[in-house]
């Protein structure tokens, strides 16, 4: 047996000894996304593309059916050797062999005979939208997501993003979708700035994160203060707002000489993705209000060398024209339109561009909300809609660039930074030590 034969023996092997006891959809899907990533890290995707047809062809259980089909086809999208990778500004482009295979996938009878199978069409949109048609794309992933028990199957970031079900917007679309937008889009102050920064930092949070970061957000942005920099946070509340806590950021910005603004917003009823939306749908509004650039960014991230801010980065970010953002293309997730382009970090310059295309993102999120309350993602969905759509028939383009190109180490973040901070609040610690999960406790907490 070669190499290669006995990679493939022991990836086939591995997968289908850890999906013996997945005994439900969610199990399988939790054997193949770990493994999928398992071999990316590795370079061996091929291997694993090989067990996935292995478990397709001779399946352990009913469950690893789907999975098997959808992560072969993602093993085949992820692998940057079937890609023509870009060229200066030149985006990457699928190889002919890249599209072939997942054409050969999609012929499989196994794959489209298994009625439990909702990745079908995700994977056939996926094609489209890799080969450049987005309109046939999204018709596919819109129809992929009829099916009542979607989520049954479907719950992993390669057809999440599907679940919005709607076609690809025209310009029209998101002009109607504001006009009878469900959401605020304005941003109700509570405290303004005293005297206009030159730049401000950005960032929204529900009263958890509020608790978790908000402080050492203020803490973090004392050094750049006395070179014009303000900090605002748009705090959102699902019951009455929390006066006390804003009134702590007020106190301990002045202390610091730090100059903050706050919005805000009370009796939220949608679900934990409008929180990741809120900065985007109010986007245009609040730039409006900063009349400054802005960086926007999650409230879990932070400045890892505020003098290296202030030295190279706030310089850059005032001279600077294009929207700033973490984009993704070909093999790198670049596959998946929803997760295209990161809502992590963005820098938004103060033009009239600008606030057009955060209206444009506001208005795609507005249009593909799902009224079922799976909207995961919906916020870069929102962002890679709006980066294509906002130069249709623009006489002059605004542009986009790569932000850990321009502005390398900006900002910084990690999930265990994130998990040890919200851990130690006090409401996260009695029910950790009442013996509570991390996310059972977080869910507790973020609905009082």
């Amino acid at each position: 047996m070669t190499g290669e034969h006995e990679a493939q023996a022991e990836a086939t092997d591995y997968l289908r000894t850890q999906l013996v006891s997945a005994h439900s959809f969610e199990a399988a899907k939790n054997v193949f996304f770990a493994e999928f990533h398992a071999a990316a890290a590795a370079e061996r995707l091929q291997p694993f593309r090989a067990a996935c047809l292995q478990i397709l062809l001779d399946p352990p259980n009913a469950f690893a059916v789907p999975y098997a089909f959808a992560y072969e086809a993602r093993g085949f999208l992820h692998d940057h050797t079937l890609w023509v990778l870009p060229q200066g500004d030149q985006p990457c482009v699928p190889r002919p062999e890249l599209l072939a295979a997942l054409e050969i996938c999609l012929a499989r009878p196994t794959s489209i005979n298994c009625r439990d199978n909702y990745y079908w069409p995700i994977v056939a949109g996926l094609t489209k939208f890799v080969a450049g048609d987005r309109d046939g794309a999204f018709r596919l992933l819109a129809l992929s997501s009829m099916f009542p028990d979607f989520y049954r199957v479907v719950s992993c970031d390669l057809g999440g993003g599907a679940a919005f079900a709607r076609t690809y917007p025209t310009p029209a679309d998101l002009l109607r979708a504001r006009q009878t937008s469900r959401f605020v889009r304005d941003a109700e102050f509570v405290t303004r700035f005293s005297q206009p920064p030159r730049a401000v930092i950005c960032t929204a949070f529900d009263r958890v994160y509020g608790k978790a970061f908000g402080l050492a957000w203020i803490r973090n942005a004392e050094t750049l203060a006395p070179h014009g920099v303000g900090l605002h946070f748009h705090a959102m509340f699902r019951n009455g707002i929390d006066a006390a806590m804003l009134a702590d950021f007020v106190r301990e910005a002045a202390a610091l000489g730090v100059p903050l603004s706050i919005s805000a917003e009370s009796g939220i009823a949608y679900p934990q993705a409008y929180f990741a939306s809120a900065r985007f749908l109010k986007g245009a509004s609040l730039l409006r209000a900063f009349d400054c650039p802005a960086l926007l960014v999650d409230a879990d991230a932070f400045i890892p060398d505020p003098q290296r801010f202030i030295d190279e980065h706030l310089p850059a970010i005032l001279a600077e024209r294009r929207v700033l953002g973490l984009m993704s293309d070909g093999p790198w997730q670049g596959y998946l339109p929803w997760r295209r382009f990161s809502a992590g970090w963005i820098v938004c310059p103060n033009t009239q561009a600008v606030q057009d295309f955060l209206t444009c993102v506001g208005d795609a999120i507005d249009y593909f909300w799902d009224a079922r309350d799976h909207n995961w993602w919906i916020d870069q969905m929102g962002l890679e809609v709006g980066r294509h759509l906002i130069n249709v028939d623009r006489a002059a383009p605004l542009g986009f660039g790569q932000i850990y190109l321009e502005l390398p180490q900006v900002i910084d973040t990690s999930e265990g930074f994130k998990v040890e901070k919200i851990s130690q609040l006090p409401e996260m610690r009695t029910r950790l030590d009442a013996g509570m999960s991390y996310w059972q406790a977080l869910q507790a907490f973020a609905l009082e």
